[in-house]
């Protein structure tokens, strides 16, 4: 019933719906699986569900503060013979990337949020390659580190200051 998905988003800010349909109607006990999946995963936010004989439906709002570092948001999805992601009333924003490796499962994929004006230690894991990005300009000792743009990091630690008044996504990426 479940599936590890490969699409690979995160929403910054704003809500989505994400649809899954079938032809033939699917047992109840699976919906309700999933929407214990996505609740337990507690990724900050608030959630609305749709369960119909075919067809189930996640209304999830990004009205929170995540703290660093929780796994990636929907890492699972359902099998289905269609899917959709669509903006909710408010719009959204997501950062969405791609493997150009094509091994996908040997990522981890990590984010959280910084809140407006506010500092965070970004700590680099013990890893290979470690790639960050950000929904906001930052600031760290180097200078400015530009919005939806992907930086590797090489040192072991580096101060991350949002000076923005939104919330700013972090995602962190390594293997």
């Amino acid at each position: 019933m479940f599936k590890k998905t490969i699409g690979i988003h995160v929403i910054t800010s704003g809500s989505v719906i994400n649809t899954w349909s079938w032809e033939e109607p699917i047992p109840q006990e699976d919906f309700i699986a999933f929407k214990n999946y996505i609740e337990e995963s507690n990724q900050g936010g608030t959630y609305d569900f749709t369960l119909e004989p075919n067809k189930f439906s996640v209304h999830y709002k990004k009205d929170s503060v995540i703290t660093p570092w929780k796994e990636w948001q929907f890492k699972y999805g359902l099998k289905s013979e269609s899917s959709r992601m669509e903006a909710g009333p408010e719009g959204f924003s997501f950062f969405c990337l791609t493997h150009v490796d094509g091994k996908i499962e040997s990522w981890t994929r990590e984010h959280g949020d910084i809140s407006p004006n506010s500092s965070f230690e970004l700590i680099k894991p013990d890893s290979e390659e470690c790639y960050i990005l950000f929904s906001e300009d930052v600031l760290n000792e180097n200078g400015i580190l530009k919005a939806y743009q992907v930086y590797k990091l090489t040192s072991s630690t580096t101060n991350i200051q949002n000076t923005s008044q939104e919330n700013c996504k972090m995602l962190r990426i390594y293997k």
